[in-house]
């Protein structure tokens, strides 16, 4: 099939599953359940790259600051959240500013990185829902029905394989070890793969072939060991 009709065909599911969900929570009688979100997003950015050299994959989406919607949105409406790193200059992403740092390691300047994100990348996160802290999605969900959660998460797993075998890029980032071990562990069912000295996940796909990396953070700051990511980034995506 056509990449881009399983993309498009991938998109409805996933948002109409989530649209039913969001109606769940806003039904009346949930009202506990409904003040611990503020709605979807799917992908950071205006659209999904097709053939993107790295996928980004983080725990769920931030608050940010923003206003609670209580809407699906299967994009942000706006260039990729990284992007703002040069333009705002109030911007205090620190995931972004430390990814930044690790692409500049991994020998990329300054325009290769804004290519990079703006024409080969795609951000997501293994859930969708929006939380003021990744512990509020169980809490959340879980308010609505018991194991309701864990129903999401297996949800959620099949969206996440099922995009990643579909875009096959080139490298997967998972964006803190939580994430790593859930995806690997529990979406993959493979060992984990994770190296304690440099805290560093990696575990390498045939088919298709991809290399699928994780780092540790802390407080949002990678704690991993950025030399060696950087090594492995830049071998992966053959950065001179």
């Amino acid at each position: 099939m056509d990449k881009e009709i399983e993309i498009e065909n991938w998109k409805a599911d996933y948002q109409r599953y989530l649209e039913e969900l969001n109606e769940q929570l806003k039904a009346e009688g949930n009202e506990e359940a409904r003040a611990l979100y503020y709605g979807f997003y799917v992908i950071d950015g205006i659209e999904i790259n097709l053939n993107p050299d790295v996928l980004f994959i983080g725990i769920n989406p931030g608050k940010g600051g923003g206003e609670k919607q209580e809407k699906v949105k299967m994009f942000t409406g706006y260039k990729m959240s990284y992007l703002d790193y040069w333009y705002d200059k109030t911007y205090n992403y620190t995931s972004a500013i430390q990814t930044i740092e690790v692409l500049g390691k991994a020998n990329f300047n300054e325009i290769e990185i804004k290519d990079l994100f703006n024409n080969h990348t795609v951000k997501t996160n293994l859930y969708s829902i929006i939380t003021n802290n990744a512990r509020g999605i169980k809490e959340c969900l879980n308010l609505l029905t018991p194991q309701r959660f864990d129903e999401f998460h297996k949800k959620s797993c099949a969206f996440s394989v099922a995009l990643i075998n579909i875009l096959k890029p080139k490298v997967v980032i998972f964006e803190g070890k939580s994430i790593w071990n859930c995806v690997i562990g529990d979406c993959f069912e493979q060992e984990s793969g994770w190296n304690h000295q440099l805290n560093i996940g990696e575990f390498n796909s045939e088919n298709p072939n991809i290399l699928f990396l994780g780092y540790a953070r802390r407080f949002s700051y990678i704690i991993s060991n950025k030399e060696v990511l950087a090594e492995k980034i830049k071998t992966v995506l053959g950065n001179k």
